[in-house]
């Protein structure tokens, strides 16, 4: 038979369609090796300056954006589908288009958004939306999973394609050999390339040369703005609005 929510649970289905797609397209694009790094060198005595400098030569494309898009409307639309047949089930009314799962940043806004997107909600369900809420999370509220999902899907609805950027993890930067005599700076800097990033600087002082300088790089795709890989960003987001569809599913049955 079937259930109020399996809409919602489709656009579920269909967005892990996509983020399927988009974990194949991103490691095609990667064996591409689309960042070239160069080592820049200079030395003054017994210390050297050394910093490694990473740049794009094969920009992410344009394809992966929508996808990215494609994925981001799927799983808003889950949410909203789950406030509309509360309502619908609360106010008897076959088609309460007026409603909206609402995402708040900044409490001070939710008050009024409650009101606009969330009339006719059965009043037990005021409190859990409001607990679910970005702005729950305080000084991180832009970090919250749906606040990031309210950003790309609005991004998407506004600019057609997002800006694909490709970002650099690295671990622990070291230095070695038998020519080390100090380490004066060693710095790493991973993070978003766009066009061009010092990825490490170091400075060190040696009498020969016997050493080593090790960063281990892990390249992924990441949105501009957001640093972190997309494809792990969007499925972590994806299971998160999942729960919240299956928390409320035992009100609908």
């Amino acid at each position: 038979m079937p259930h109020p929510l399996d809409g919602a649970r489709a656009k579920l289905s269909r967005a892990r369609v996509h983020l399927d797609d988009l974990e194949g397209r991103i490691d095609a694009y990667l064996r591409t090796q689309p960042i070239q790094i160069r080592e820049q060198h200079d030395r003054d005595g017994v210390t050297r300056h050394i910093q490694w400098i990473a740049t794009t030569s094969n920009e992410p494309p344009a394809e992966l954006g929508l996808i990215v898009g494609d994925w981001a409307q799927n799983v808003r639309a889950a949410l909203d589908y789950t406030v509309y047949e509360l309502v619908r089930r609360e106010t008897g009314d076959d088609d309460p288009r007026w409603t909206q799962f609402p995402i708040i940043v900044d409490e001070a806004r939710y008050a009024g958004q409650e009101q606009t997107r969330l009339p006719g909600a059965p009043a037990w369900s005021l409190p859990v939306f409001r607990g679910l809420q970005p702005f729950s999370d305080g000084a991180d509220a832009a970090y919250h999973p749906l606040a990031v999902l309210a950003d790309v899907s609005n991004r998407d609805k506004h600019r057609l394609l997002h800006t694909a950027a490709t970002e650099i993890a690295g671990s622990q930067a070291r230095v070695s050999g038998t020519s080390m005599l100090a380490i004066r700076r060693l710095a790493q800097n991973p993070g978003i390339v766009e066009g061009e990033r010092v990825l490490l600087d170091a400075m060190i002082d040696t009498d020969g040369d016997n050493f080593q300088i090790e960063l281990n790089l892990r390249l992924a795709v990441a949105l501009e703005g957001i640093e972190a890989p997309i494809n792990a960003l969007a499925a972590v987001i994806t299971d998160e609005v999942a729960a919240i569809v299956e928390w409320f599913t035992p009100a609908l049955d």
